[in-house]
Order: structure tokens, then C-alpha cells, then sequence
């Protein structure tokens, strides 16, 4: 969103410059009128950045005591050009938006106090509002290429995807090298999934301006979503020589280490963008997610916690706080978290998905499977909406219909060996032990170091009363995890029933000294 300032040149030489400045800055002398103004607005240029607002506050205070006895040239000049721009630059978006207005009483049609007007409402996401003084804005000013450019921003947020492309069109044939609406056109393309066209859009743009950081991250971003990982951080990284301090650079530098597994760097480049802005939301979330993956559920939950504090309709943000709550085992807060997405992105699938998941692990089976079967009406070969049904059927003791489940699942991602492992045990408590048995292998052979998958085979082969097969495939889940519980009474199960007591005795004992 862009802003624009007037720069008035005053004609006067350094020194006279330097006096002036001598007597503004000059306390001990008592000045009125405009004068006093002045004095008090040059003292906000030279005073120390925490006193700064404070000082602006003052001016504008005795600005407003003039408004009926000054021209409206100067109170135009006063409000929108020295005060409103710089409260607009110190991010006190609400004091800018009332000194646009003071001068749009003046003259409604101003248009630099219109177009900084809607950059301010724009960061405090008045998305409407802003919208509406964008097209005030064009109104009077129908040819503006950044016109066109700032309204495509908000349709944008807006989610108006289609007329955010009219609009960056329209700007675009105004001007065809406009480097805010090719680098708008590409956000929109890359919101509405168009990935590689965004990436075309975003090179055409660093054609007009290759040192924009804000298009090197934006294309560093689209990079990552296409899964060129390298190319996605030399592009983030050749943003940040232009400006080291840009978030977005940092954030989506550490998107594409979290792809890379890296979470800890993650973390510290998520970190990096916090430091500069510490609402930045999407730092927020997406720490939350490394947070989450290193197991630090808790933490987690805090930085989704502080993304939602900062924009309360940011959906992704309570999605991820529900899947930090289920990984608590807090099933019904998650799920509360997942209905508050729903409300806000009502197509939101994964929510809706993840929803299912939580039910289910509260034993609200039925709920569960109408959650899934609405995932699978949007998406009908969702592998982990389908992985879910198989679940939530295994739960409800339909363990045919759940079977069928977990074969379409694996009829679309073939490579997940929990989805033949769960198939195996359903096809166990089904009593379908040969099958089970051939599952179970499956999972194996993708994932060695299943032991559930090892503990089930073995649980088949005792059932078709293979007993010393059966303890085979128990010892070998023992391999992989000593303490699992239930392979070692289920060995000790088989060696009982093989008249081997003091070696059950022992797994018998050995099970009960983990489970107290």
C-alpha cells in the first residue's frame, strides 16, 4: 500500500536555515501563533525517538487551536504533509487518519490526504473502509496507476481475487512497468494457487525494479510454495541484502527452512522478523508450527496465542492453536478452536478435518464421521480425511467399512505405512488375520521401525495360532521399542499358551513394572 508526501521547498539559505532552527529549538524564548507552532514542530524533528509522539501530540493540539484563524492552504499543508505523513510513518495509524480527515473537510477532494488516508487504514485492516477511500480516491483521480495499485492491495485482503486482477490490468495499461501493481498481480495470482504465472509476474516486475526487496521476497515465497527450495533462499537472501530488516524476507526465509526440516533455524529467523515487528502475525504462526514439530506444544499454543492477539480473524491461527490443544490432549478446547476457524473461513477443509480428528478422540464418533464426510464432499480423495473415517469407523466397530476406507487412502498416498498398519489391525478385530497379516508386512516393509505394525503382526499370528511366529514378530517390536507395553503381554500371552511359564512369568512382570 503505497503513501505519498508533497515536499514544499521554503527557498532559504543554510544559514538562514540554521538560524530559524536556533530559534525554534530554543526553549527559554516564548513564541505564539504560528510561530510557536513551528517551534514545536521542529523541536519533534530533533527531539529523541521516544518523546517524539508525545511532542507531535502537542503540535497537533496546537494546530487545532488555529484551525479557525489560519488559510486553508496552510492547515492543508500543516495536517496532511507535515503532521499526518509523520505519524504515519511512526505507525500511529489512528492520529494520521485524523489529520487526513481534518483536511478532507477542507477540501474532500485532496488527494494525497485520500491516498494516505487508505494507507492507514490499510495497516489497521479497515479493509472496507479503506476500499471505500480508494475509490475516492480514483474518482477523482481516474488515471492513477497507484490508485488501481492500492485497491487491488485491499480487494486482496478482501479476498476479491477476480477484481483485484481487473484492477492491476487496469493499472497496468496506465502504466505498463507500474512496479506495485506487477508485484500486486503476483500476490493476487499466488492467493488464487496460480503459483507459476505469480513467479512470471514477479519476474517481469524485477525487470522494471531489480532491487525491490518486496518482490525478491514475494518471489522467494512463490519459489518455496513450488518446492524450489534453494532458489526460494537465495531469493529471500538477495531480499535481505537489499534490506536486512525486512520481516517478510526473514519469515518466508524461515518457511522454507521449516520445509526443509530445519525447525530450530526456523525459529530464529521467525525470531529475527519479531524483533523488528513484534506483531508480525505470520512470524507468529509459523514459529507456532516449527514450536509444534520440535514437540514444544506448549509454546506453540503461546505464539498462536500472540498471532491471534494481533489479528483475532486470522483462521490458520486458530487452526494451528487447535492441533497445539490436541497434541495437549485438550480435544474440546481444539475443538473450539476449529469451530472459531469455521466460522471465519467457512470452506476451511483442513479445520473442518482436523475437527473430526478431535471428536473422534473424545469418542464422538458420529460427529466425527459427519465432519469427514462433508472434507470428503469438497475433496473427495483426501488422504487424511479418508485416513480419518478408516479411524473413526474402526471406532464405531465397523471394521469392514473402515477397511474400505483405509484401502482408499492408500489408493492415494501409497507411501504411509500407519495407513496400513491401522488397515491390519482393522482387518484383525474383523477377524481377517491372513489379510491383516499381509498389511502389516506392508507397513513394515515401508517403515522398518513400526513396532505397532510388529506387535499387530504378531497379534494376527497368535490368533491363527502361530505361536512361535507370533513371538518372533513380538520380540522384533521389542527391537525397536523395549518397553512397549503391549508387545511384551503379548508375548508373554504366547509363551503361556506354549506351556513356557517361567518366560511368560518374566514378560508378565516385566510388563506390569512399566505399566505401574
Amino acid at each position: 500500500m503505497r503513501s505519498v508526501r508533497n515536499q514544499i521547498q521554503v527557498g532559504l539559505s543554510q544559514e538562514e536555515v540554521d538560524s530559524a532552527l536556533a530559534l525554534c529549538l530554543d526553549e527559554s524564548r516564548p513564541l505564539e501563533g504560528i510561530a510557536q507552532l513551528a517551534s514545536l514542530f521542529f523541536q519533534t524533528q530533533h527531539c529523541p525517538k521516544e518523546h517524539k509522539v508525545g511532542r507531535l501530540l502537542q503540535v497537533k493540539r496546537h494546530a487545532e487551536s488555529l484551525m479557525s484563524c489560519e488559510s486553508h492552504s496552510f492547515l492543508i499543508d500543516l495536517f496532511a504533509n507535515r503532521l499526518g505523513y509523520t505519524f504515519l510513518t511512526l505507525n500511529q495509524f489512528e492520529e494520521a487518519i485524523d489529520c487526513y480527515d481534518k483536511v478532507l473537510t477542507i477540501n474532500p477532494n485532496y488527494a494525497d490526504a485520500l491516498i494516505n488516508k487508505s494507507a492507514a487504514l490499510f495497516r489497521l485492516r479497515c479493509y472496507e473502509e479503506c476500499l471505500s477511500v480508494c475509490c475516492s480516491f480514483l474518482a477523482i483521480n481516474p488515471n492513477s496507476s497507484i490508485g488501481f495499485s492500492n485497491k487491488v492491495a485491499v480487494l486482496e485482503r478482501l479476498g476479491r481475487y477476480a477484481e483485484a486482477i481487473k484492477n492491476c490490468d487496469a493499472a497496468l495499461e496506465i502504466d505498463p512497468n507500474c512496479p506495485d501493481a506487477l508485484r500486486n498481480k503476483g500476490t493476487v495470482l499466488e492467493k488464487m494457487g496460480l503459483d507459476e504465472e505469480a513467479l512470471a509476474t514477479y519476474e517481469k516486475a524485477l525487470v522494471v525494479t531489480p532491487e525491490s526487496h518486496e518482490v525478491l521476497s514475494n518471489k522467494g515465497y512463490v519459489l518455496y510454495k513450488l518446492g524450489c527450495y534453494g532458489e526460494a533462499i537465495s531469493s529471500c537472501e538477495e531480499a535481505l541484502l537489499r534490506k536486512q530488516d525486512y520481516p517478510e524476507a526473514l519469515n518466508h526465509k524461515g518457511l522454507v527452512l521449516f520445509a526443509l526440516g530445519r525447525y530450530h533455524e526456523a525459529i530464529s529467523y521467525c525470531d529475527a522478523a519479531l524483533l523488528i515487528d513484534p506483531g508480525h502475525v505470520y512470524s507468529l504462526n509459523n514459529k507456532g508450527a516449527a514450536l509444534y514439530k520440535l514437540g514444544k506444544h506448549e509454546d506453540a499454543k503461546v505464539a498462536y496465542e500472540l498471532a491471534i492477539a494481533v489479528e483475532p480473524d486470522y483462521a490458520e491461527a486458530y487452526v494451528n492453536k487447535g492441533f497445539a490443544l490436541a497434541a495437549l490432549g485438550r480435544y474440546e478446547d481444539a475443538v473450539s478452536c476449529y469451530d472459531i476457524s469455521l466460522d471465519l473461513k467457512t470452506d476451511d477443509y483442513e479445520a473442518l478435518k482436523n475437527k473430526g480428528v478431535a471428536l473422534a478422540n473424545l469418542g464422538r464418533y458420529e460427529e466425527a464421521l459427519d465432519a469427514c464426510e462433508t472434507v470428503l464432499s469438497i475433496k473427495h480423495d483426501d488422504y487424511g480425511a479418508l485416513y480419518n473415517k478408516g479411524n473413526i469407523l474402526d471406532g464405531l466397530c465397523c471394521y469392514n467399512q473402515a477397511v474400505e476406507a483405509y484401502e482408499e487412502a492408500i489408493a492415494v498416498e501409497s507411501h504411509y505405512h500407519e495407513s496400513y498398519r491401522s488397515k491390519g489391525l482393522a482387518l484383525c478385530r474383523a477377524g481377517r488375520y491372513f489379510e491383516a497379516i499381509a498389511a502389516f508386512e506392508a507397513a513394515i516393509s515401508i517403515e522398518p521401525s513400526d513396532y505397532r505394525a510388529h506387535n499387530g503382526k504378531g497379534v494376527a499370528l497368535s490368533a491363527m495360532g502361530r505361536k512361535e511366529e507370533a513371538i518372533i514378530a513380538f520380540d522384533a517390536a521389542l527391537t525397536k521399542k523395549p518397553d512397549h507395553y503391549e508387545a511384551i503381554a503379548n508375548k508373554g500371552n504366547a509363551l503361556h499358551e506354549l506351556g513356557r511359564y517361567e518366560e511368560a512369568i518374566a514378560a508378565f512382570n516385566a510388563a506390569t513394572a512399566i505399566s505401574i
